[in-house]
């Protein structure tokens, strides 16, 4: 029963944010990105894992001790990883922009986040939108090539908009 009320309150949360992002201004016109203020936090959270972890794996050697290695071990491997991973959310690399003409973004994912690697599109290329498994949104193009973003980006639902009204499908 405890499991599915934290479901229910985590699904209540994801609907919160994503409903305040949709309606949020861009951070610059004809802009989205992600929250920086967020992949700072979880940048700065990850430093200190890592640490934590590395001096946890330090004290053992001093004490030639082994128990709760793989503790620290993970804990290490964890900090580095979420670092890794939402460190270039701190750029503009996973900023998504749009023009009269065109649309430019994250192309590639990487794992469970989004690579460096970005495509410009056409709007009359692109045929179709959807979701990865691990929630990100797209848009494709005829040849593959895709543009992805999330609803955790402030001002997405501006940015779908001129995807609905701009594209040549629907």
């Amino acid at each position: 029963m405890h499991t599915a009320i934290v479901v229910f309150a985590t699904m209540l949360v994801i609907a919160a944010i994503a409903t305040f992002n949709a309606r949020r201004q861009p951070s610059a016109p004809n802009r989205i990105t992600p929250g920086k203020v967020s992949a700072a936090i979880v940048v700065v959270a990850g430093v200190c894992m890592a640490l934590l972890g590395f001096i946890g794996i330090a004290v053992l050697f001093m004490h030639a001790e082994q128990d709760g290695f793989g503790v620290w071990i993970g804990l290490l491997v964890t900090g580095a990883l979420l670092v890794g991973f939402m460190a270039p959310s701190l750029t503009h690399a996973h900023d998504v922009t749009w023009e009269s003409d065109y649309v430019e973004g994250p192309a590639h994912m990487f794992g469970l986040t989004l690579g460096w690697k970005r495509h410009r599109v056409d709007w009359r290329d692109i045929v179709k939108t959807g979701k990865t498994l691990t929630g990100y949104d797209y848009l494709e193009t005829h040849d593959g090539r895709r543009i992805y973003w999330s609803y955790l980006y402030p001002g997405f639902g501006r940015f779908e908009h001129a995807l609905r009204s701009r594209s040549n499908f629907r």
